[in-house]
């Protein structure tokens, strides 16, 4: 499995979309989670501010892009549609 954590959302490991974390927000019934999401998303598309904000070196740095850049390609996420 590698670096990969057994955590899921909505019973799913990837392909983890918006609407997997709004099934979930309903069970709960928590009333902000658009906001929640799109504060996380926003936040997290910022991270190569941070990195630098932070002065990470170069490999450091160059490793967090291959992650977010695995991440993103495997679970497809997005900010509009269907998608996070």
């Amino acid at each position: 499995m590698g670096n990969q954590h057994s955590s899921s959302i909505n019973r799913k490991r990837k392909n983890i979309c918006r609407a997997d974390f709004l099934v979930i927000s309903e069970s709960i019934r928590c009333k902000k989670t658009t906001e929640i999401i799109d504060e996380i998303y926003n936040t997290v598309t910022q991270w190569k501010w941070y990195v630098d904000e932070l002065e990470v070196m170069p490999l450091l740095r160059n490793e967090i892009e291959k992650s977010m850049y695995n991440f993103y390609k495997s679970n497809h996420f997005e900010k509009s549609g269907a998608l996070l």
